[in-house]
């Protein structure tokens, strides 16, 4: 379970930090901290399972102008089998040439205060325990070096098979989402943050999980009148209309309907996949688009999951007045 986040020197905030349990409400406004602190979870995770250059992870204005500072630090503590890790990331980011960079200084994991990787600079050392000596490994400077523990380091990776299988973040924009589903592209485990790939990763979940695809599909026409499926046909995603007295069923392209439409589709599919025991999820304003009316019965759904025993972590940035009464009540 995720315990705590904190953010340093990124974005307008020279600090943030926030504490969450089982089940956590961030309010406030826009320009509040809400999706900065949601989003240091995730950023992380991206370190660690999507290594690319760290220039291309951090945007280039993501440093707090008014403070001088260059140095950008992220924290999470997650508590795991009753003993708490803290993951600790600290970058460096240079403005000063005409080339902007950014590496990592330091990261670092400890269980309950013991350190079990430091690195600094471009070396990761890799501390002694039962299952294995001290190690020193070379680190690239934009590159994570946690993701180099090797999988023999059971504290370690109980850890990192959390971050990597367990912690989900989503903010659904549903003007981005297409319903493109190239044959020739590899259907990836999770959309993206802002399900800008949903229909590409629904392919390969749908495929590969019957039982709650047939459930998103028995939900449909609760919140989409004659939907009876939402399924791949060809190169795209399509939703499935039955017939009616006064027409006949006909298929409809997922980019056809309304950012609303979508937007509530894409909830449910979300919360089918990833709302289960020992995960965590992070929704930022994912009722964006949506009236209370239509959005409500999502919310009710997300709650009896998380508050079932043995449920979800489940933490919620928004500012919508009905998450917030449902939240609260």
């Amino acid at each position: 379970m995720l315990t705590r986040i904190l953010q340093q020197n990124i974005g307008p905030f020279l600090h943030n930090e926030r504490r969450f349990g089982p089940l956590t409400l961030i309010p406030g406004e826009a320009g509040s901290g809400k999706t900065s602190i949601v989003g240091v979870p995730n950023t992380l995770w991206a370190f660690c399972f999507r290594p690319s250059d760290l220039t291309a992870k951090v945007p280039l204005d993501s440093v707090t102008r008014f403070s001088g500072l260059t140095t950008q630090r992220r924290e999470i503590d997650v508590l795991l089998n009753g003993a708490t890790f803290t993951h600790v990331c600290v970058t460096e980011n240079d403005e000063t040439t005409g080339r902007r960079r950014r590496w990592f200084a330091e990261e670092k994991l400890s269980m309950d205060g013991v350190t079990l990787l430091h690195r600094l600079g471009d070396t990761l050392h890799i501390s002694a325990d039962d299952d294995g000596p001290a190690l020193t490994l070379p680190a690239q400077a934009g590159l994570s070096a946690l993701a180099l523990t090797p999988p023999s380091r059971r504290r370690a990776w109980t850890y990192l098979t959390w971050l990597r299988d367990q912690l989900f973040v989503f903010a659904p924009l549903p003007h981005i989402i297409g319903a493109k589903v190239p044959s020739d592209t590899v259907r990836p485990a999770r959309p993206n943050e802002e399900c800008e790939n949903f229909a590409l990763w629904f392919a390969g979940w749908s495929a590969a999980n019957p039982e709650p695809a047939q459930a998103l599909n028995a939900a449909l026409p609760g919140f989409l009148p004659g939907a009876e499926a939402l399924l791949v046909d060809g190169e795209r995603l399509v939703l499935r209309f039955g017939p009616r007295a006064d027409r006949p069923g006909f298929v409809l392209g997922f980019d056809r309907l309304s950012d609303g439409e979508r937007q509530r589709v894409v909830l449910e599919a979300l919360r089918l996949a990833f709302l289960r025991p020992g995960a965590t999820v992070l929704w930022d304003e994912p009722e964006r688009f949506l009236s209370a009316r239509d959005v409500g019965p999502w919310i009710d759904a997300v709650l009896a999951a998380a508050q079932a025993p043995g449920g979800p972590q489940v933490v919620w940035a928004s500012q919508h007045p009905e998450v917030a009464r449902r939240l609260t009540t």
